[in-house]
């Protein structure tokens, strides 16, 4: 009964995030038009939008704090805009931190990749760590990167033109998952062939290769969240303060992401040392972790691009 619980809980953190949701627009209800509205129309910007509807009440609860936080970030960045070096700047760097915290508890490929690859190689916390922060870290350096690069080009940056060029990324970024995981799944048959070759089964660990492969690949796909706060930031003139949040924004997604893989790797780690004590339940169990793993972060990628082009 002992192996249950962490031979459950490995997959159960893949799995519980296999779903992105669609990102919503943090700043869709400006205050300063808000004595203009009837309580009807207060009323109606209340009620959560189509994606919470359909959304478990799970996923529901963090995106109405998502939603709380985005609403304070929009009025300090409104404050910074008349008060450049008030509270208000690190007002907005605290709540950046905690959104991103939130930001990325909710369903995402990110924590997915993350929670999968531990799954089918065996890491460290090290690893974890490193892994969580360097995924999130790009995905939010991308944004940064394409708006910057749609308001030097194009003279200035706006939600329609960086969503062309996500729609360019997104179809390259999940073929690349795709063929990151039919590589991982090919190792696994490999390695499954010479255990069987030299009789001895041994767990493949975590490579930093690999973490970097998938962070580019994952990353190639801009964080929307980001991309939202600097173009609101850039509208008020104060794009300063937008790319100085980008940092605890990473970090508090980093913060979530590495803690799911630390998460992961526990569970794992645990499960197979109580194994351990039969040769065949080991191999058995490392196997099966490891084709899961590969296999998640194919049918993720798959589903991501099927989902864009359909």
């Amino acid at each position: 009964m002992k192996i249950i619980l962490p031979l459950l809980l490995s997959p159960l953190f893949c799995l519980l995030f296999i779903s992105p949701v669609p990102g919503q627009n943090p700043f869709l209800t400006p205050p300063s038009h808000e004595h203009k509205q009837s309580p009807q129309d207060r009323e109606k910007i209340r009620q959560p939008s189509a994606p919470l509807r359909g959304t478990s009440p799970f996923f529901a609860k963090f995106l109405s704090l998502q939603r709380e936080l985005r609403q304070k970030m929009t009025g300090y960045a409104r404050q910074i805009q008349e008060n450049p070096f008030g509270t208000a700047t690190w007002q907005l760097m605290v709540f950046s931190l905690f959104y991103g915290i939130i930001h990325a508890a909710g369903p995402g490929h990110g924590k997915s990749i993350v929670c999968s690859y531990f799954l089918s190689r065996r890491g460290t916390v090290r690893q974890a760590l490193m892994f969580g922060n360097m995924i999130t870290a790009t995905h939010i350096f991308s944004a940064t990167v394409i708006v910057l690069g749609l308001y030097w080009i194009l003279g200035g940056a706006n939600i329609v033109a960086f969503h062309a060029v996500e729609k360019r990324l997104e179809t390259i970024s999940y073929l690349m998952i795709v063929l990151i995981g039919v590589f991982l799944l090919t190792r696994t048959f490999l390695d499954w062939w010479r255990a069987d070759q030299h009789e001895t089964e041994q767990c493949a660990p975590a490579s930093s290769r690999d973490m970097v492969s998938l962070s580019l690949a994952t990353g190639l796909m801009p964080c929307p969240g980001a991309a939202l706060i600097l173009l609101f930031t850039l509208s008020l003139d104060v794009f300063w303060a937008g790319l100085v949040a980008m940092v605890p924004l990473a970090l508090g997604m980093g913060l979530t992401a590495s803690a799911l893989g630390m998460a992961t790797v526990g569970s794992t780690r645990y499960a197979l040392q109580l194994s351990q004590r039969s040769k065949r339940a080991f191999a058995v169990l490392h196997r099966s972790f490891a084709f899961l793993g590969a296999l998640l972060v194919i049918l993720l990628g798959a589903s991501l691009y099927l989902g864009a082009r359909f």
